[in-house]
C-alpha cells in the first residue's frame, strides 16, 4: 500500500492557539500555524471572500480561483487533507496512521471531515461580520496550492510548525486582554477557551519560569535554574521540550537534540518526526511501519499497525487486542480512535463507545460533549453540563 504523509492534526481553523486541549482529533483537518508567537502580519481583510476570474492550479490539478470564499476554502482543504492522508507516498506517523485506520478512505475520511463543516462555517462567518476574524481569500488559495506538496514532500511533511503558506488566512483581531469567543479571535496569545463565555479573555501565551515568565518561543524554562534559555540546536545535550524548532531531544533527559527525519532505525526517540522517513517512533525508538490485516495482533504501544479501514481493537483494561472493523456503540474500546467516527470511548463511564452528549447533559470532561464544553467538569464526578460554544 502507498503510505502518507506526516499528519500533525490541527485544527484547520488554529491560528497562535494551535494545541487548545479543547480540540477533538477526530474532527481536525490540516495544520494551519502551529507557531504559538503572534499570527498578525499581512494579512488582507477578505470579509466576503469572493471569487474573481483568475484561476490557479493546486499540485493534483484541480483549478481554483485567486480569491476563494471561506465557503469554498474550508471543505477543500478538508478534502486536500483526506486525498493526501492517503495518496501521498511518504512517511507514516501515529496520527495519520490512526486516521487512515478509522476512516478506510479518501471518501470515508472526507465525509467525517465535513461532519462539522456547517457549524465552523457559521463560527467563522459570524466572526467575520463581528470584525473579529480577518479571513484573506488570496492567502486561501496559496494555502491549497501548498497543501498538497506540504504532505507528500518528506522533509516538509516531517515538521510540526505548520504550512507557511496557510498562516493568516485566518488571523484574529482582538488584542490582549479583550473578550474573545474561540481560538481563532487574538491577535496575540490565545483566548482562554476553558473560561466561562463570559470570562474568556485573549492572553498571553507564557511559561512560568520562577517569578518570570518566558515570554518568547525561543527560549525555554530551565528547571534546574528557574532560568529561562535559549532554545538548545542539533547535537547540544537535552531534555525533552529544550531544542530549537525543526529538533527534538532524543529521550525525556539526558538526550540529544536531532533534526528532523535523522534517527535511523532503531535508534532513540521521543516523537515521530526526529525518525527518517519510513520509521515511527514506537516505544521510544524509530521503528518500521507494519500493517496487519483483519485479526492481526496489535498493541496500544503501535496502536496503528493495521490495515486502513481496520483499528486496533483493545477492551478496556487490556493493552493488546487484534485487528478488526471500528467499534460500534456500546463495545467495550481502550481509545477514541479504536470507535466508529461519531463515537467516542466514554472513559469516564465504563470506557465504551458512546455517542457525544448533546447540549443539556451531565458530564466530566469537554471531551464527552458534542460542543466540546463542559464547564464544572472535572474529571472525577459528573459535576458539569454541556453548553453550546460560545457565540461572538
Amino acid at each position: 500500500m502507498k503510505q502518507m504523509a506526516q499528519i500533525v492534526l490541527v485544527a484547520v481553523l488554529c491560528g497562535s492557539a494551535c494545541g487548545d486541549p479543547g480540540d477533538k482529533a477526530d474532527e481536525i483537518v490540516v495544520i494551519v500555524n502551529s507557531d504559538t508567537s503572534s499570527n498578525v502580519g499581512g494579512s488582507t481583510n477578505q470579509t466576503t471572500g469572493s471569487s474573481n476570474n483568475t484561476t490557479s492550479t493546486v499540485p493534483n490539478h484541480t483549478t481554483i480561483a485567486m480569491s476563494l470564499s471561506i465557503e469554498e476554502y474550508l471543505p477543500r482543504a478538508r478534502e486536500l487533507y483526506c486525498e493526501a492522508l492517503f495518496n501521498c507516498p511518504n512517511t507514516n506517523t501515529i496520527y495519520g496512521l490512526l486516521a487512515m485506520s478509522r476512516y478506510g478512505s479518501v471518501e470515508g475520511c472526507v465525509e467525517a471531515q465535513n461532519s462539522n463543516l456547517d457549524l465552523e462555517l457559521s463560527a467563522v462567518n459570524a466572526g467575520i461580520e463581528a470584525g473579529r476574524i480577518r479571513y484573506d481569500g488570496e492567502r486561501a488559495t496559496e494555502c491549497l496550492e501548498a497543501i498538497t506538496k506540504w504532505w507528500c514532500d518528506e522533509e516538509s511533511g516531517r515538521r510540526v510548525e505548520g504550512i507557511p503558506e496557510c498562516v493568516d488566512v485566518l488571523s484574529g483581531a482582538l488584542e490582549l486582554g479583550q473578550q474573545c469567543a474561540s481560538a481563532h479571535e487574538c491577535a496575540e496569545g490565545w483566548c482562554d477557551t476553558q473560561a466561562p463565555c463570559s470570562e474568556r479573555t485573549c492572553v498571553q501565551i507564557q511559561e512560568s519560569c520562577g517569578d518570570d515568565f518566558c515570554v518568547t518561543s525561543s527560549e525555554f524554562c530551565d528547571r534546574s535554574s528557574d532560568t529561562c534559555r535559549a532554545r538548545r540546536p542539533a547535537g547540544s545535550a537535552c531534555s525533552f521540550g529544550q531544542c530549537e524548532r525543526g529538533t527534538a531531544c532524543t529521550f525525556v533527559t539526558d538526550g540529544t537534540c536531532a533534526s528532523w527525519g535523522s534517527q535511523s532505525a532503531s535508534a532513540p526517540c521521543v516523537i515521530d518526526q526526529v525518525c527518517a522517513p519510513g520509521l515511527v517512533c514506537d516505544d521510544s525508538a524509530c521503528r518500521p511501519t507494519t500493517f496487519g490485516g483483519a485479526g492481526a495482533a496489535c498493541s496500544s504501544s503501535r496502536a496503528a499497525n493495521c490495515e486502513p479501514g481496520l483499528v486496533c481493537r483493545i477492551p478496556a483494561g487490556s493493552q493488546t487486542g487484534t485487528c478488526g472493523q471500528p467499534l460500534g456503540r456500546g463495545a467495550s474500546c481502550w481509545a477514541d480512535w479504536s470507535c466508529e467516527p461519531g463515537l467516542m470511548c466514554d472513559s469516564w463511564n465504563g470506557r465504551t463507545c458512546e455517542p457525544f452528549l448533546d447540549d443539556g447533559e451531565t458530564c466530566q470532561s469537554f471531551a464527552q460533549c458534542a460542543s466540546n464544553r463542559c464547564p464544572g467538569g472535572m474529571g472525577s464526578s459528573a459535576d458539569g453540563v454541556c453548553e453550546p460554544a460560545c457565540s461572538p
